[in-house]
């Protein structure tokens, strides 16, 4: 396995570290065509690099990489293999869905990361025939980090209340001005839930963190939401009761995996990637409807019943083995392994 990286960071490290062959190439700034003066200096690149490596397959991550490698492996003849992590939310006549009929046509095989991106793809125009769900995989939480939650609770000085946490990326589509408004809802009907948010935003965001953080003030929410800035999920997690899931196109949320498997309930909406990880009043509650009223609904369903949360926090951690890495990253093995098998037919 040899792996060509267009930046640098976690991942590159991680690579070194378990000693997997690597390499970086200075990608074009964008895929948009404005930039195709920067591909044509690019390409010769990527093209010495599949004529030095003589791969069998190329698998592509995500659709820039899979736009910037496709010509050059086209060329030398290699198939690529293109994983599909987000939905596809632009109509069929739009620029981005001309490019998916486009692409799809090209690839030899299109992944979906849940039967959502998958529906997506085909009300794109994508070739069916060439999709296949492969659900996203998780390392289970380590071993012992239950032994955190007196810790982190005693932190934030919270005692016998019911503890409605989240994690994540303060960005704007993921939803936590939603959550904010629920939470404001949530708290005038049952005094005993209050909130954490574990994250915080990317400088690009800062401004987005701020509002967050206004609107708890200005909804008086400022004894009963908790921002703990960046942390270790895993370490504060297990404070929480149940988790709130507030993103409302979640192609497929690995932390509600992550939560589950840590034994928490998740409250969240019942649209994208996420009605396929949880069941209502089975591994979570979902809401009856995509409005901070009915995400609201949900918190206070959850944190009203004490003894059916803990039930539904069982099951959620029984549910979460169907998500394990090694299942997973198996079926995208096997699908490689035939897209290997059909090319040399």
């Amino acid at each position: 396995i040899s792996v060509l990286c267009f930046g640098r960071g976690a991942f590159t490290e991680r690579l070194k570290k378990e000693g997997i062959r690597h390499m970086y190439l200075k990608p074009p700034h964008s895929v948009k065509y404005r930039y195709f003066h920067e591909f044509l200096k690019f390409n010769p690149e990527v093209t010495k690099i599949i004529r030095r490596e003589q791969p069998g397959i190329i698998y592509a991550n995500c659709y820039m990489a899979f736009k910037l490698v496709i010509p050059a492996a086209e060329k030398a003849g290699i198939p690529v293999l293109w994983h599909k992590h987000i939905i596809i939310e632009q109509s069929r006549n739009s620029y981005m869905g001309a490019e998916i009929r486009k692409f799809s046509k090209k690839a030899a095989g299109i992944i979906c990361v849940s039967d959502a991106v998958k529906k997506s793809m085909l009300d794109a125009g994508a070739q069916a025939g060439k999709l296949v769900t492969i659900h996203n995989g998780i390392s289970f939480p380590p071993a012992g980090v239950k032994n955190n939650r007196k810790k982190i609770r005693r932190r934030y000085g919270i005692k016998n209340e019911m503890l409605a946490g989240t994690v994540g990326f303060f960005r704007r589509n993921k939803g936590f001005d939603v959550l904010i408004r629920a939470a404001s809802i949530a708290a005038g009907e049952n005094p005993e839930i209050k909130f954490i948010i574990v994250g915080g935003a990317e400088p690009s965001d800062k401004d987005y963190e701020e509002s967050l953080k206004r609107s708890v003030k200005d909804n008086g929410l400022s004894g009963r939401v908790i921002f703990t800035g960046f942390q270790d999920r895993f370490k504060y997690m297990p404070a929480f009761d149940f988790f709130v899931l507030p993103s409302e196109r979640e192609p497929f949320g690995l932390v509600t995996v992550e939560a589950g498997a840590m034994g928490l309930p998740v409250a969240a909406f019942n649209t994208g990637g996420t009605k396929e990880i949880i069941k209502n009043n089975v591994n979570g509650i979902l809401a009856k409807d995509k409005t901070p009223v009915g995400l609201a609904g949900a918190i206070i369903t959850l944190a009203s019943d004490r003894k059916k949360t803990r039930m539904i926090g069982r099951e959620a951690a029984r549910q979460a083995a169907r998500f394990s890495i090694k299942g997973q990253s198996g079926r995208v093995r096997e699908l490689i392994e035939k897209l290997i098998k059909d090319k040399n037919k």
